[in-house]
């Protein structure tokens, strides 16, 4: 574990002297970005793993083991997947947070670009927890696997998720608080399109009894079949996609809305904040889905099963769209303001 721990050091130290050889190590260094990304994941994994898991999967990863269990290859995996997803998100939400608090407040053409680089540090954390999470899963896949007996019983933690939860909102809160009200975070329609839309789209494809069936497995059952994981997972890969394609509605509308009042700089600011609130949202939202997917991935683990399935829109183009919009308003903001 020793030399494991070294190599993880000097890995990073390597692209801490890329950042300072380009002269923008002091300007991705921002704590308030750093709590955001890193509270936010380690809140969202308390919630939805065991401290064993989570102390595991990281001694793996500083460790140089060649051969592993079945089923603990199986839990590992989903650890750092989730973590992975919960990085991509947390970070981002922490972008997007500082971008509507800029909006809300555009008064200095002249400090425009330099707040929105400070803003866009919470994704870079998120990226780089993202590769962290990629590299161990690659370490994962290289090591041999035995069917050596694993004793791991997933056991039921729902005040976990609740606590984690509430936490994890927490930190968003006091993100939201540390740069101006909570009003400017408050948008009706948006709030409408993704929670009422979610829903009842959500009844097309599923009932009532399914959705209880699928929470009563995930949290308070401890043991559940096979056809009832799998069709629990497919119901949150089913919500997932349905969330991420009415924030994409969502978001264009406002950027159609904005389009028409290019000739009112002084309105610009605001509409291009409400084109943002809906990723808020809308991550909010995948963040606390993925993590109660994860508790029924902890019961999968021990049955030794394998997802059939995986979101159509997962988390790698929710950050690919979302940083495509993020450019798209800072690009057209700077823009207008400057003519």
């Amino acid at each position: 574990m020793a030399m494991g721990f070294l190599y993880f050091i000097a890995a990073w130290l390597v692209v801490l002297l890329g950042f300072r050889l380009g002269g923008v190590l002091i300007m991705t260094t921002d704590p308030a970005s750093a709590v955001i990304v890193l509270g936010g994941m380690l809140t969202l994994l308390f919630a939805s793993w065991s401290f064993k898991d989570i102390t595991e999967a990281v001694g793996f990863v500083l460790s140089r083991q060649t051969s592993i269990p079945i089923r603990k290859y199986n839990k590992l995996s989903a650890i750092y997947a989730a973590a992975g997803d919960y990085a991509l998100y947390c970070g981002l939400l922490g972008t997007y947070i500082g971008a509507v608090l800029i909006l809300r407040t555009l008064s200095d053409s002249a400090t425009l670009g330099p707040k929105l680089a400070v803003a866009s540090v919470t994704i870079l954390y998120g990226l780089i927890f993202k590769l962290g999470a990629v590299l161990a899963r690659h370490k994962l896949k290289l090591c041999q696997l035995t069917e050596d007996p694993y004793p791991f019983k997933a056991r039921n933690q729902p005040l976990a998720l609740v606590v984690g939860t509430l936490l994890f909102i927490v930190i968003l809160l006091l993100g939201i608080y540390s740069g101006g009200s909570f009003g400017g975070f408050v948008d009706p329609p948006s709030l409408v399109i993704i929670l009422g839309g979610s829903l009842f789209l959500s009844m097309l494809f599923i009932s009532l009894g399914d959705c209880w069936a699928t929470t009563k497995n995930t949290l308070f059952t401890d043991e559940v079949s096979p056809a009832q994981a799998l069709k629990a997972m497919r119901i949150f890969n089913l919500y997932h996609d349905i969330v991420v394609a009415l924030v994409l509605v969502a978001s264009t509308a406002g950027l159609i809305g904005t389009v028409q009042t290019l000739n009112e700089p002084s309105r610009i600011g605001p509409y291009l904040a409400m084109c943002l609130l809906p990723f808020c949202y809308g991550l909010v939202m995948l963040a606390l889905t993925r993590a109660e997917s994860c508790c029924m991935q902890r019961k999968m683990a021990e049955l030794n099963l394998k997802m059939d399935s995986r979101p159509v829109l997962g988390a790698g183009f929710v950050t690919l769209i979302g940083l495509a919009c993020y450019l798209l308003v800072a690009v057209s903001l700077i823009y207008t303001v400057n003519q």
